[in-house]
């Protein structure tokens, strides 16, 4: 089975520390009871259809029915809907929460709700959804409300999902219009990195999502219902059946009273080909874990009245225009990336000094956080490690040469203190690695890459050059940042001092965020000179030559993230847990954070961030390949140290400048 890396942790929840959801959580029992989010409604007429398909085995045999008029809501119930009942019933969701797929395993935890903001509802499609948690909800609401709602039966949502259509889609038959209705498992045209890769032929689009979106995204169909196919499938009333021979002709459910299988319609973001076909059917076992992709929308009698949540509505429209503007931002930005590559000229392959860091044995960790615990022993084998963070201009080359692109103009920044969506100063907003606020010159450190763009620059520079290079380990990178030092810095202890070898969290960058973020003024440590990131290689090495290993950007490692060193490896080698959604990122940066060289962050796997997060590298050795002190000196005239003390030089003189005005 094919394991799969995965990042919802960082795309639903942002940045939240596990601490902070947790006791988000524990906060959420003492709020006030809030009104209830009903959802809205679309009358659909009365009517006859065909059911089925002729192609499909489990969708024959083809049989005609006749509805009365009904309504359905008009989006999937979103995150926001069915969290007001969970925290309102205190309902348990047992088990875990895993994909549904023959050969990629994906199990995801279970997070806790959090507490409504009713000016930030989350209108994402709610996932991880089984059949029994839907009609969990269905009974608290109808409770809430006094109304009747339901699951739709199985031939009530084909016809709402077909609206008088016969195709194979609601809009027609042509794949490559799929991505305009729906949120779809797709496989890109250009060379990039896929968020999630299930090993399977995508639709010939691009939807420019991976994962469930704000519901409503999309086009609606004829009736008005948006995400009948694609977003996250939805569970209906019926039994799971092999094929309609006991269908009814009136649409109702056939009068089954147990059963121990229920069906899915309509597809996934992790579906394409017939999986998202309206006449496909998707049996699942109740016994199975909660399907990731599993959600529902709700059916109601055509003569009940229905008060929709105005707020929420307006929740939802918000959330899909900024859902359809990061779409048309995302189209900009590869057309961009295309035509600009084109005339980047980049010249001859930038390849950084490598300092040679020699085998040794050090301790790893510290007593001072959890996640740095226990303090262990760790032996290293000899390596090169690129002396400079990976820059603007090297990953130029790699998108110049192969074509590649990030598709998704879309980037964590830091927001005013305590705004954001979260609350805690972060935010996902427009914005991607040429952005000149990210990359204010060719040799600052690329931002907004994902660690799986880092390891796609790397296999083209390994191919291109015939060398192996990779992310280092968590254990080479703290090896290699201490430098033989068992400090709390790797440079000393002194905080004063820190400004001399890294662009940290310092005095000039307290005043940009006081002065562009809101943040409150207070005495700082030191003074390094810089505001947001600079040049590579601005500040004093370490004992092992290695630049910026404080400050400037946290980096990339090989190692999923993990809450411990509990039963961590001594021989340096990365921690790949069998679901890695977190991966982790070793070093200080330039905004809010610790600066302490044991200190630990993470992100997701396709997460990209503007919160000064890039990369540097490894390049894999014999110990008979160490570089000797000539080598060293040669390494000085490289082009790209030449190109580097040039923009150093011309960063500096733009610093005078700025200093005497």
């Amino acid at each position: 089975m094919r394991m799969i890396q995965y990042s919802l942790l960082a795309s639903f929840l942002g940045c939240l520390s596990a601490q902070a959801i947790a006791q988000t959580s524990t906060n959420q029992s003492s709020a006030p009871a809030a009104k209830v989010i009903e959802p809205i409604m679309v009358s659909i007429p009365a009517g006859k259809f065909l059911m089925g398909d002729e192609k499909n085995p489990n969708a024959q045999a083809i049989h005609k029915v006749k509805l009365e008029s009904f309504q359905l809501s008009k989006y999937e119930v979103t995150t926001a809907e069915f969290e007001q009942f969970l925290l309102a019933t205190d309902y348990k969701r047992e088990g875990k929460c895993s994909l549904i797929h023959p050969t990629v395993k994906l199990d995801l935890p279970f997070w806790p709700p959090r507490k409504p903001d009713p000016d930030n509802l989350n209108t994402r499609a709610a996932m991880c959804i089984n059949w029994a948690d839907a009609n969990a909800y269905v009974d608290w609401l109808n409770a809430q409300t006094g109304k009747h709602y339901s699951l739709p039966s199985e031939a009530q949502w084909e016809y709402a999902a077909r609206a008088g259509s016969n195709s194979r889609y609601f809009h027609g038959d042509d794949e490559r219009k799929l991505c305009d209705y729906a949120n779809v498992y797709h496989t890109p045209q250009q060379p990039q990195s896929l968020d999630i890769d299930l090993a399977q032929p995508g639709a010939a689009c691009n939807d420019f999502a991976s994962f469930p979106t704000a519901v409503g995204s999309y086009a609606p169909n004829a009736f008005g219902l948006h995400d009948m196919t694609g977003n996250v499938s939805e569970w209906v009333a019926d039994c799971a059946s092999e094929n309609y021979q006991a269908a009814l002709r009136d649409g109702s459910t056939p009068g089954v009273t147990t059963c121990n299988r229920h069906t899915l319609r309509g597809g996934s973001w992790a579906d394409a080909g017939q999986q998202v076909e309206i006449s496909y059917r998707q049996g699942v076992d109740d016994q199975q874990p909660n399907p990731v992709q599993g959600g529902f929308r709700l059916a109601l009698k055509g003569h009940e009245q229905r008060h929709p949540d105005e707020n929420f509505a307006r929740n939802i429209q918000r959330q899909q225009e900024q859902t359809k503007t990061h779409r048309v931002n995302s189209q900009a930005l590869i057309e961009h990336t295309l035509a600009a590559r084109k005339t980047w000229n980049t010249g001859e392959l930038l390849l950084p000094p490598m300092a040679t860091i020699p085998a040794g044995e050090f301790m790893m960790g510290s007593d001072d956080n959890e996640r740095t615990k226990p303090v262990h022993r760790v032996s290293i084998k000899p390596f090169k490690l690129s002396a400079y963070e990976v820059t603007v201009k090297q990953f130029k080359q790699f998108v110049e040469q192969t074509g590649y692109v990030i598709g998704e103009d879309r980037c964590w920044k830091w927001v005013d203190d305590k705004g954001g969506t979260f609350k805690i100063g972060i935010d996902i907003l427009t914005g991607n690695w040429l952005t000149p606020a990210y990359a204010p010159s060719d040799f600052h450190p690329v931002m907004c890459v994902s660690w799986d763009d880092a390891n796609a620059y790397l296999q083209w520079l390994s191919n291109t050059t015939g060398k192996h290079y990779r992310l280092p380990t968590d254990a080479e990178w703290e090896y290699a940042a201490r430098a033989g030092s068992t400090s709390k810095y790797g440079v000393g202890d002194d905080e004063k001092a820190l400004c001399d070898y890294g662009n940290i969290w310092d005095a000039s960058g307290l005043r940009a965020f006081v002065r562009d973020k809101k943040y409150q003024a207070k005495t700082m440590a030191c003074d390094d000179g810089a505001e947001y990131t600079r040049v590579v290689g601005s500040y004093k090495p370490n004992a092992f030559g290695v630049y910026d290993m404080l400050g400037n950007v946290s980096e990339w490692t090989q190692d999923c993230d993990r809450d411990n060193y509990v039963g961590a490896a001594a021989d340096g080698s990365a921690w790949i847990a069998e679901s890695c959604m977190m991966r982790s990122r070793r070093g200080s940066h330039y905004g809010p954070g610790d600066t302490q060289v044991a200190f630990r962050g993470h992100g997701g796997q396709s997460n990209r961030s503007s919160l000064g997060e890039g990369f540097r590298f490894v390049e894999v050795i014999n110990p008979q390949d160490i570089c000797t002190k000539d080598c060293k000196r040669a390494e000085t005239k490289t082009a790209f140290a030449l190109q580097l003390a040039h923009a150093q030089k011309a960063e500096k003189l733009q610093r005078q400048k700025v200093n005497a005005n």
